[in-house]
């Protein structure tokens, strides 16, 4: 009888050669493992834009041809302090490092700096705050980050005098300071869920390797995801919230499956069947739905993306 290309067969093949299995998910690990850590990084994105083309987009894109220059990203820098003034030595002294420091970077990332010594950066009534005005390089939201990042250690190394604090604000660092607590809230949200979900497992299971399966499983779907996305990453840019996504669908996903595959073939193992036929009749059974759960969900979200925006472009309206 010739060989089928089906769950149950494939559930059966894997039971019957487990260390070649092993290996296989080991080479998917390390391969989208390094593709993530190589590629992934470059794909990603804080900018947003249109599907389409609105009036404001054309009106934005009219202004940036016919008036000169690029509109610019600018960081202001606050150097403030309960104790000195602008007129106190060591003031004076430290913003002029300040600024000196920060025209240091270069035109590659400043384009320029100013402060109350040059004429160019505003001072409070009470003469204890100024503003150092920072114009960057890029018009570019993801060039502008990174330039902002370079700005915010070059405040950070610029040693302040006793009773001067300094803080950096504008939209750019702004957007880093979100990005950067986003990712550590969902980073918690992660690692208390594992947490719940091992332990929930674990009772279910009532063994602790048992419950280590699925959150395992999830591990690995959820690194070959991020290779695959890397991949996709050199043709389109990819939004930075899609590792959190796939992170959390991973997880979410993962260990729902897996507990619905190892629970049906417990099942099986105590109606009485060997280990090898417990394991096919779970591949030809359990498996075989959420191979097609899986594909539905694909579908559900492909089609979340594409259906809107066709409908959008066709009622004349941007979609992002």
């Amino acid at each position: 009888m010739a060989w089928r290309l089906n769950p149950r067969a494939l559930a059966r093949a894997s039971s019957r050669h487990p260390w070649r299995t092993l290996t296989v998910w080991v080479v998917l690990l390390i391969v989208g493992g390094g593709l993530s850590s190589v590629l992934l990084a470059g794909a990603l994105t804080t900018d947003i834009d249109f599907t389409n083309e609105p009036e404001s987009k054309r009106a934005a894109e009219l202004i940036e041809g016919r008036l000169p220059g690029q509109e610019l990203h600018t960081e202001l820098v606050v150097v403030t302090s309960a104790m000195l003034t602008v007129r106190d030595g060591s003031y004076r002294s430290y913003v002029d490092d300040l600024q000196t420091a920060i025209a240091d970077l270069g035109v590659q990332a400043v384009r320029s700096v100013g402060s109350y010594l040059t004429k160019s950066g505003p001072v409070s009534e009470d003469g204890r705050t100024t503003l150092l005005p920072v114009v960057l390089s890029s018009s570019d939201t993801d060039d502008a980050a990174d330039e902002a990042a370079e700005l915010m250690d070059i405040v950070a190394d610029t040693r302040a005098p006793t009773g001067i604090r300094t803080l950096v604000a504008g939209p750019a660092t702004l957007s880093n300071d979100s990005n950067e607590i986003v990712e550590e809230d969902l980073a918690k949200g992660e690692t208390i869920g594992i947490l719940a979900a091992l332990i929930i497992l674990v009772l279910v299971f009532g063994a602790v390797v048992a419950g280590l399966v699925p959150i395992a499983v999830a591990m690995v779907s959820i690194t070959v995801s991020f290779g695959a996305s890397a991949l996709v990453g050199l043709a389109f840019d990819l939004s930075f919230l899609i590792t959190n996504i796939i992170t959390l669908i991973g997880l979410a996903v993962g260990i729902d499956y897996s507990l619905f595959i190892v629970s049906r073939y417990r099942e099986e193992r105590r109606h009485g069947h060997e280990k090898h036929a417990a394991i096919a009749r779970a591949g030809g059974t359990a498996s075989r739905a959420v191979f097609f759960s899986g594909l539905t969900v694909v579908l559900a979200l492909l089609g979340l993306v594409l259906v809107p925006n066709t409908i959008f472009r066709s009622l004349g309206i941007g979609a992002i």
